[in-house]
């Protein structure tokens, strides 16, 4: 009952309260309280593919890659807003919000591959130990420094044509891209202002909309407020069949075998000298990784998995030690109705 699951986010409410929903059904069927983590979390006014780790893969979010993002959003010109997206009150520029513009010029303001970006004042970053969102809320006056992030692929869904002001496009993006700055900055290339009137994401990483459960979609509604959830065991056994599980989502991480005595003392946190340790490799490519994302892992080495009977252990291997960074045990449950 541990693994990763794909929700269709609906439009309304925070990857948070998704969250918080899923913890809420194993507390009133089992009386467990389960960890919930988020591989990218979704603004409230987005919908689409938002993927969870449940209970023990919330270990191993870090080693989980999910640099690709796959979006379908529209931008819309000559009005913008505060936040650059549709949660606030759009304010007219100019005296004409509609544009007529050939389509030839679009792609050019579409700029692929690495960029500098600007990311918007409303936004989770921190700036002097602030949330820029919060610092923008009282009214400060600060500056963002631009990231590096990359727009892989673009496709225009729909086209400006006379009379209409909305751009649809398809794009492909790195980890960290804020559509709504290139809502911002494709309008600003037109000459004019622009935001973000709405935003789907298809996939992340290896994760997409197919394999979000749409029976579960149906029978949860994660927009309202429920004194009392309708169906929690149904719900339970929708999302335990959903799950991906954890031996499933390390794919990537190329699987050695060690000594059965020297696992031991991995797990008992000592570092080992390569040297005394014999190490099969049964992958070739050692798995790369924003070791950045990693607080505990800032030395230099290739990560590989060993897979136990009970387990899982990742370990940071460099040319004179091995040592352990992420152990889980896997546990076969059943479901268990809590007694009242």
């Amino acid at each position: 009952m541990e693994g990763i699951i794909v929700i269709d986010k609906p439009v309304g409410i925070s990857s948070q309260k998704v969250g918080g929903c899923i913890k809420r059904v194993y507390r009133e069927v089992l009386g467990q309280k389960i960890a919930v983590g988020h591989i990218g979390t979704l603004d409230p006014f987005a919908s689409g593919c938002l993927v969870l780790a449940i209970g023990g893969a919330s270990k191993f979010i870090p080693f989980i890659d999910d640099d690709n993002k796959v979006y379908d959003c529209v931008i819309k010109l000559g009005r913008t807003t505060s936040t650059l997206d549709p949660t606030v009150k759009s304010v007219k520029v100019g005296k004409s919000s509609r544009f007529h513009i050939k389509s030839d010029l679009l792609y050019p303001s579409l700029k692929i591959g690495e960029l500098l970006q600007i990311p918007p004042n409303f936004s989770a970053i921190h700036i002097d130990g602030d949330r820029a969102y919060k610092r923008a809320r009282r009214g400060e006056e600060f500056s963002i420094s631009p990231r590096k992030v990359e727009l892989r692929e673009v496709k225009i869904l729909s086209r400006l044509r006379f009379y209409i002001n909305r751009v649809s496009l398809r794009i492909k993006t790195s980890k960290g891209f804020y559509v709504r700055s290139l809502a911002r900055d494709f309008a600003n290339d037109l000459g004019t202002v622009g935001y973000l009137k709405s935003l789907r994401r298809l996939e992340s990483g290896r994760f997409n909309l197919n394999q979000s459960n749409k029976k579960l979609d149906k029978i949860i509604d994660f927009t309202k407020k429920q004194t009392k959830l309708r169906k929690p065991e149904k719900i339970l056994q929708e999302i335990v069949r959903s799950i991906i599980p954890i031996e499933n989502i390390l794919v990537d991480i190329p699987v050695i075998d060690i000594e059965a005595n020297k696992i031991g003392l991995l797990l008992q946190g000592k570092r080992l000298l390569c040297d005394n340790v014999e190490i099969k490799l049964k992958e070739l490519t050692p798995h790369s990784i924003d070791r950045s994302s990693i607080p505990d892992l800032k030395r230099d080495g290739s990560i590989y998995r060993v897979q136990v009977e009970c387990g899982i252990l990742l370990l940071n291997k460099t040319d004179s030690y091995i040592q352990l960074i992420r152990y889980i045990e896997i546990k076969k449950e059943k479901l268990c109705r809590k007694k009242k």
